[in-house]
């Protein structure tokens, strides 16, 4: 046991060594992966955590068709209720099982919120979620008033002092699939600007030496578009088409899509191509390595983007990684790794994200989880504040030796 402690510090030094010579360029999912407050659907901090905790703790099903938590804190956050347990056993989260049951999805939000509540299934996680609301707070006075917490978690902001102590070039990319971007430049904005309330006195806008990290009004507006032609990006909006949201929700059946050759056969009424075309002052980035080289120009400065996906593609779609948020490699590139960190990838595929080449094809999952692609625990995220520094450090160290080995 010792040894292996020993060799993954070797490969962790190796891998935070290296990074100093190659840039990162680092992708971020927002919502359950660097946030963990839902302001936009008005949840409060603990309704938010029951919901994280209901999705991620392991039970199983009794003889009545009761859930059972069985008894171990949530490791990690897709070993469970996507498939085998990494325990061994069959097991189901609490969050499954309702969805499971047929019951609508408005009670299934009411059970969900008072999960680890006396008297709940997940009572006897009550105390974890005390622990994780303690670490997103502010101020030690309790209250439900969100400006009392981070929106931002800990853990994120670690692996940006990190970066900055080891001088490790880098550059983010804040994506999502909701309307939470303003928010989250506002408090990165202030981390940046030396004004977080947790971090004062931190500046990396560029004042005191360095690359300005801000995002900025100018790069926070790109948005993501699919239909059956393909896919593009769009800079200077972040408006999806009329409809979209509404259009996605209403995804075809699993027998609907066995008829079809592809979901997204369906007629899609967005229209989003003339949309976007009509529209003044938009630049639109057609092919996969116009996206990759508009990102890259960025990236080379430490210019921090945000980007709106096509959620109601990819969830019309089947929620097929190949239809999912973007994510364009330079194979031929030594100098820069790119990172994207998404609490939904998978075990056995990257569900959410579609890692391509620079010609647009797609990279086997075996050749980029790990290198290119992580997945992430929001607990783990919440209560270990080394969690990034060490993933992102390990995931580097990988890719190097792949890199000098090839």
């Amino acid at each position: 046991m010792l040894s292996r402690i020993v060799a993954f510090f070797i490969v962790l030094l190796a891998g935070i060594a290296a990074t100093r010579h190659v840039r990162l360029v680092l992708h971020f999912d927002l919502n359950k992966t660097v946030i963990m407050l839902d302001r936009g659907m008005n949840l409060s901090v603990r309704a938010t955590l029951n919901s994280i905790l209901s999705d991620s703790a392991c039970g199983t099903i009794d003889s009545s068709g009761s859930w059972r938590w069985d008894g171990e804190r949530p490791p990690v956050w897709n070993s469970c209720g996507r498939g085998k347990h990494a325990r061994g056993h069959d097991c189901v989260t609490y969050a499954a099982h309702l969805s499971l049951s047929g019951m609508d999805r408005l009670t299934r939000r009411q059970y969900i919120q008072k999960f680890t509540q006396p008297g709940e299934p997940g009572e006897g996680l009550g105390a974890l979620l005390n622990t994780l609301q303690s670490n997103l707070t502010l101020s030690a006075a309790p209250s439900e008033s969100e400006s009392r917490y981070m929106l931002l978690v800990p853990a994120f902001f670690e692996l940006m002092l990190h970066l900055q102590r080891q001088q490790i070039p880098f550059s983010l990319a804040f994506r999502t699939f909701g309307e939470d971007l303003d928010e989250v430049a506002r408090e990165w904005n202030a981390f940046c600007e030396g004004h977080h309330p947790r971090y004062p006195g931190v500046y990396m806008d560029g004042t005191q030496g360095g690359e300005d990290h801000r995002l900025h009004q100018a790069n926070l507006r790109n948005v993501v578009h699919r239909d059956a032609t393909g896919m593009f990006l769009v800079s200077g909006t972040g408006e999806l088409p009329p409809g979209s949201r509404e259009w996605g929700a209403k995804r075809p059946t699993r027998q609907q899509c066995e008829v079809a050759a592809r979901c997204e056969a369906a007629a899609d009424p967005r229209n989003g191509r003339e949309f976007y075309a009509k529209q003044a002052g938009l630049q639109i980035h057609s092919t996969h390595e116009e996206v990759h080289s508009y990102f890259s120009k960025l990236a080379a400065r430490g210019t921090s983007i945000g980007v709106v996906e096509d959620w109601a593609w990819w969830h019309r779609s089947g929620e097929n990684s190949t239809q999912g948020k973007p994510l364009i490699i330079d194979t031929a590139d030594k100098t820069r790794h790119t990172i994207y960190v998404d609490d939904n990838v998978r075990a056995q595929d990257a569900y959410v994200v579609d890692v391509r080449d620079t010609h647009g094809r797609p990279m086997p999952f075996s050749q980029t989880q790990g290198y290119h692609v992580l997945s992430s625990s929001p607990v783990q995220a919440i209560m270990d504040p080394n969690y990034f520094v060490t993933s992102i450090a390990e995931c580097h160290s990988q890719w190097t030796l792949r890199r000098n080995s090839g």
